[in-house]
């Protein structure tokens, strides 16, 4: 039987091709986005005009960010990497450092920097349980930004913002379960196995111990200014 017309086929040579590219998905984000220069707009323009990644796991960034993707206004920026993000992040921190911990204050605990700042001085940049400074350093590898501030203690369960505590404290309560039977408990332990070393005897000597322990702490907390607030002395 014979055959007419050509066998030539018709279409373009890379018909059906592009939405198996690789830059398809990142193309039709920026169209949609209106981010691409007019020729840029045709697909094959684009995925030419940028051509293949300079290495794996490079991602498509600009020159100058107020303009669209263009011929002159694209670059393949390196992997983004733990320590590219760990160096960024620094590197936010240190030109503005005010502004990080209030962007943090705020979405964790509602209340700002200078809120912060003025319950550090209400306690003498004293831990509110401890009495004692904070000493651990902002970054173990990076000894220039200083020693870190007391951490916002808050409950758990209301969201409430409490005090200031040392990073170990805050931590403390939080494996305790913010539970003061389970504190109490703990002191407890403490006191009955270093019974020898506090003088103490008999098991009737550390309870005599703890229960003088527990008034003086109460005594030791009530007397702080930062902590009457919440809850009056009488009914």
């Amino acid at each position: 039987m014979k055959r007419h017309g050509s066998t030539d086929d018709p279409r373009p040579e890379r018909y059906g091709g592009a939405t198996k590219h690789p830059h398809w998905m990142r193309w039709t984000q920026l169209k949609r986005r209106n981010e691409l220069v007019p020729e840029w707009t045709e697909f094959w323009a684009f995925a030419d005009g940028v051509g293949a990644p300079t290495e794996e796991g490079a991602r498509l960034g600009k020159h100058d960010r107020s303009k669209p993707f263009g011929p002159d206004n694209f670059r393949w920026a390196p992997k983004w990497t733990r320590d590219h993000k760990v160096a960024y992040l620094r590197a936010r921190y240190l030109d503005n450092p005010a502004r990080s911990r209030d962007y943090h204050y705020t979405a964790e605990y509602g209340i700002s920097d200078d809120d912060q700042i003025e319950m550090t001085a209400e306690q003498r940049d004293l831990c509110a349980i401890t009495d004692l400074p904070e000493t651990r350093a902002v970054r173990v590898n990076a000894p220039e930004l200083g020693v870190r501030r007391l951490q916002v203690d808050h409950d758990h369960q209301t969201g409430n913002v409490r005090n200031l505590l040392s990073g170990q404290v805050n931590v403390a309560l939080g494996g305790l379960k913010d539970n003061p039977r389970f504190i109490l408990r703990a002191a407890y332990y403490v006191a009955y196995h270093r019974a020898e070393a506090l003088g103490l005897k008999t098991r009737a000597d550390v309870r005599a111990y703890m229960h003088e322990l527990l008034d003086t702490a109460i005594t030791d907390m009530d007397a702080k200014s930062f902590f009457t607030k919440a809850i009056p002395e009488d009914a």
